[in-house]
């Protein structure tokens, strides 16, 4: 069940007072809620040292955010010069964002359970908006970002859609340099931010969030209260 609203606080009596909503669907079978938390390193300390019986809480996805105009205002990458963002279509940029997920399967064997490959249909609106761009190094294809305006969780602003780089020039900061170069690209106003979901156990992509400036600001977390299964682990 997740969670779209409540007035209740994001507290540990609140989170409580909320397990006692799952009985009503016992029809359904719930296994546990999913809540949005703001301050989500805080608001899980507070849960579990709270002595309630909230049950059980676990990160799902974290939500990584920042104006716009601050992160234009971070240092640039000493990639920044060599990288370039030229417009793609659709196709085109799924067919490069497979292939690198491919590659990536041998080292990162659980990516699957994080993330998954962007595809034509979920990029046309970022086309659309001209914010879908192949990334290049020196004239070579280097992977694919893409964002598309997405006003959400109390924002407004732009979503990361997909943020690709292939093995080749993968840990060299060319990730930070093309969030950098597409911060310059999408048409933001005041107090827009940029935002997207990383699920915290994906430490590349929250390392290249926080290098080009994005702060974990809040979290979607599972809840299982007493009783109840719990969200299946592999």
């Amino acid at each position: 069940m997740d969670i779209i609203a409540t007035s209740l606080p994001p507290e540990p009596s609140g989170i409580a007072a909320l397990g006692e909503v799952l009985p009503s669907f016992d029809a359904f079978s719930p296994l546990c809620m999913r809540v949005n938390l703001p301050d989500p390193e805080q608001r899980l300390r507070a849960i579990t040292g709270s002595g309630m019986d909230v049950g059980q809480a676990t990160p799902d996805l974290l939500i990584v955010a920042r104006p716009v105009a601050e992160m234009r205002e971070q240092p640039l990458a000493d990639r920044y010069d060599d990288v370039a963002l030229v417009a793609c279509a659709p196709e085109e940029a799924a067919e490069r964002v497979a292939e690198i997920y491919e590659a990536l399967k041998p080292s990162r064997p659980h990516l699957g359970q994080w993330a998954v490959p962007a595809d034509a249909e979920s990029l046309e609106d970022a086309a659309e908006e001209g914010l879908l761009f192949e990334i290049r190094v020196g004239g070579n294809s280097a992977g694919i970002v893409a964002a598309e305006r997405d006003d959400s969780y109390g924002f407004t602003g732009f979503c990361m859609q997909e943020i690709a780089v292939n093995s080749a020039h993968r840990g060299q900061r060319v990730g930070v340099a093309a969030l950098q170069r597409l911060t310059r690209e999408v048409p933001a106003h005041t107090n827009d931010v940029l935002w997207g979901h990383i699920h915290p156990d994906n430490v590349p992509s929250l390392r290249n969030a926080r290098d080009s400036g994005r702060q974990v600001v809040t979290a979607h977390v599972w809840v299982t209260p007493t009783g109840y299964p719990g969200m299946p682990t592999t």
